[in-house]
């Protein structure tokens, strides 16, 4: 694992994108220059020295037939006896019980059982969330960057690439050949069409518009030539290039593809890897035209009689059937045996290897390059992992094949058994029986001498050991123990004495360990490797900027961007239960933890926003942005200042309704206050009417007999107390004064 994460951060520092970084400012002249002649020195059959192309062939040569002798003698006999277990193997069995396969061909069928279960685990790890990868930032300022390379993986992945069915089929070949590939290439398809044209070096529009094009990869200039008596003026011929297919194929593999030299402990670290292909020689042909193979005529040619494998001719046995491979005798419809060859060779001889890509036939070879990359583009897995081996000896198959074995005998031998005392072997006097035909043929009446229990017997019942079931289900549990998968998380209904709710817990929980160290170990040397692969060949072979459609929005990605230096997070085990546990994790974030937050000022609408999309998400919905609006969306924002706007007009028409209202209860004040100031009074005092209206007036509020003389009384009585006293007259003085 650290060997390939080196190759692939090393990898890394490759130059621009194809070679074409953007030019420094220069004059005209300079770059039409450039542009006739190759900007680097590239490695092709046509650059090779004959003495390098024949070093190169001889180590291509060497390593193959190392590999094909490896497989042939260790790989290939190994996954065809891991086939045979799987499908239990009628051919097999018989030559491992040649008697008891002549009365029952039963075979217990565990290792496939034991995968079938195993595998949707797995695949669901790596499958069950909506985005096959998480890719986090180092930092938190690379979050965003981070969050673009993990929709263009996942763009990439589901909406290029049958990503669902490449890991089921590396899954269920790494747990039943214990050898699951799977390749990540780079496709590129395009539609040329050739043109030539004058340019005048004065014409300065035309040469923008034509570099411009040509940065941009719209055209590829092929030759630049100047005319001999117009010095001005060039020749130049370009291809209008229209690319129809950009992006990275991530593919399976069947083992029985798959060649490498055996000196190392991970294909990265082989010096040979190849992937032999049998292919017609249409395709051969195709290649040649779009000038990616040379020598194609000279390959076919030589190429002799094309045998497919052994282990091909098992899995489909109609490939060693004659006549059923249809041909036209001819050389397109011939079988040719193509290698698709990375090794390391010092070519030059310079002390280093030099890594490259070779494409042969035989000894032909149709092309040369470099890899660019260092590394094969093949990725390894299998179910049970051997520190120091690409390919274990003893896998999930041998640690179950005894066991299998055994259950196979011992129900073989009860069935035998229930079988002869179901049908059981009858003693017959003959000469007792009267007909003996009739009772051979099953008559209805059979004649016979004297009593029928006397010349008819049945032979003694045939016994079966009382400890056959006892080895059975030890078997079984021994199976259980060595691969984690049980009966409980198979979803079988079975009797068990640990049937206790913790009983049952603790045997889930150690098979799950057991499956998510399985899916750990295929994340880290099979998952994180080949998603930094692909981002390193999108940052390579990708366009400057890449735009994308995501879940109903454009995403542009730069390949500056591009970075492998990210934090590569796998979520093992996104399973039902852990996608129902995260959708309930955001309702309650939603319902009650963001109200309180909000209260504190801490969440926001953002922060509602991304809450609820997740939660779609989660949910299945993938058109989020239908259902939710962004708060940073010029459309929420345009309607954030609309509902501003309604709320003042609101809150105006308000202060207007109060003011209008407190103007009307002022006027009709003031009305009725001008209606009673219109309206003629008349005043009396109560002491200046007549006294019988007094006297009427007190007795109809009193409900009293007040009467005339009470009230004149009353009267009498408040003049005497107004009146001051009168003083007695002193001496000498009159009552004058005088």
């Amino acid at each position: 694992m650290d060997d390939i994460n080196n190759s692939l951060s090393s990898a890394q520092d490759v130059g621009g994108l194809f070679g074409r970084d953007a030019p420094p400012q220069m004059s005209l002249t300079d770059w039409l220059t450039q542009q006739a002649e190759p900007q680097e020195k590239t490695v092709s059959l046509d650059t090779l020295k004959p003495e390098e192309t024949e070093k190169i062939t001889e180590s291509v040569r060497e390593g193959r037939e190392i590999a094909k002798k490896y497989y042939e003698g260790e790989v290939e006999p190994r996954l065809i006896h891991r086939e045979q277990l799987r499908k239990g193997d009628q051919k097999l069995y018989k030559h491992k019980f040649e008697n008891l396969s002549k009365k029952s061909k039963f075979v217990s069928m565990d290792f496939n059982n034991i995968i079938e279960w195993m595998k949707p685990s797995l695949v669901e790890v790596f499958t069950g969330n909506e985005s096959p990868v998480t890719i986090a930032g180092s930092t938190i300022q690379n979050d965003d960057t981070a969050t673009k390379i993990q929709q263009l993986i996942e763009y990439q992945l589901m909406r290029k690439n049958n990503y669902t069915s490449m890991v089921t089929d590396v899954v269920d070949e790494a747990l039943g050949t214990n050898l699951g590939v799977a390749k990540v290439w780079w496709k590129r398809e395009e539609d040329r069409t050739r043109y030539k044209m004058m340019l005048d070096i004065n014409d300065l529009q035309s040469a923008e518009m034509l570099t411009q094009a040509t940065m941009t990869g719209e055209i590829e200039v092929q030759s630049v030539k100047p005319l001999k008596d117009a010095p001005d003026l060039y020749e130049i011929q370009f291809d209008r290039v229209k690319v129809t297919a950009n992006y990275p194929v991530v593919q399976y593999v069947p083992p029985t593809e798959l060649r490498f030299t055996p000196e190392a402990g991970s294909l990265q670290q082989c010096k040979f890897v190849a992937h032999r292909k049998i292919v017609k020689g249409d395709y051969l042909k195709r290649k040649e035209q779009d000038g990616t193979y040379q020598n194609v005529d000279e390959a076919l040619k030589a190429a002799g009689d094309t045998h497919f494998t052994d282990a091909d001719k098992y899995i489909n046995p109609q490939l060693d059937e004659g006549g059923m491979r249809p041909t036209d005798n001819d050389a397109a419809s011939k079988d040719v045996e193509l290698y698709e060859c990375y090794i390391d060779v010092d070519y030059n001889n310079d002390g280093i290897y030099e890594h490259l890509i070779v494409h042969c036939v035989g000894d032909v070879l149709l092309s040369v390059q470099t890899n660019e990359f260092d590394i094969a583009p093949f990725f390894a897995i299998g179910g049970v992992r051997e520190k120091r081996r690409i390919f274990a000896d003893s896998a999930l198959a041998e640690q179950v094949e005894g066991l299998q074995d055994l259950k196979t005998a011992l129900i073989r031998q009860i069935v035998i058994n229930v079988a002869k005392n179901n049908d059981q072997q009858k003693f017959v006097d003959v000469t007792a029986i009267g007909d003996i035909d009739a009772l051979l043929n099953g008559d209805e009446y059979v004649p016979i001498k004297g009593d029928p229990n006397q010349a008819i017997a049945n032979a003694p019942q045939a016994n079966l050991s009382p400890l056959t079931m006892d080895v059975v289900n030890y078997a079984e549990s021994e199976l259980e123990n060595r691969t984690g998968s049980t009966k409980y998380n198979q979803g079988l209904d079975a009797n068990s004495l640990n049937s206790t709710a913790t009983g049952i817990t603790a045997i889930l929980g150690q098979a799950d360990k057991r499956i998510r160290l399985i899916a750990r170990l295929f994340a880290e040397n099979w998952i994180v490797p080949m998603i930094r692969f692909i981002i390193l060949l999108n940052k390579k072979y990708g366009e400057q900027v890449q735009t994308f459609r995501f879940k109903d929005k454009e995403v542009s990605i730069s390949s500056d961007d591009l970075d492998i230096d990210y934090d590569l997070v796998i979520n093992v085990g996104n399973g039902a239960g852990t996608k129902e546990a995260r959708i309930q994790s955001y309702m309650l974030l939603l319902s009650q933890v963001y109200p309180v937050l909000s209260q504190a000022g801490v969440a926001t609408p953002k922060s509602y926003y991304a809450a609820g999309t997740a939660l779609l998400e989660e949910m299945g919905l993938k058109n989020t942005q239908g259902i939710l609006l962004d708060p940073d969306s010029p459309e929420a924002q345009q309607q954030q200042q609309q509902t501003a706007q309604q709320e003042l007009q609101i809150a105006a028409m308000k202060d207007q309704a109060d003011l209008q209202k407190q103007l009307t209860l002022k006027q009709a004040d003031y009305a009725g206050k001008t209606q009673v100031a219109k309206i003629p009074s008349l005043r009396l005092n109560f002491d200046n009417l007549p006294l019988a209206t007094q006297m009427q007036i007190i007795n109809n509020a009193t409900a009293g007999t007040t009467t005339i003389q009470d009230v004149v009384q009353h009267y009498m009585n408040q003049n005497q107390q107004s009146q001051p006293p009168v003083q007695p007259p002193q001496q000498g003085v009159t009552p004058n004064g005088l």
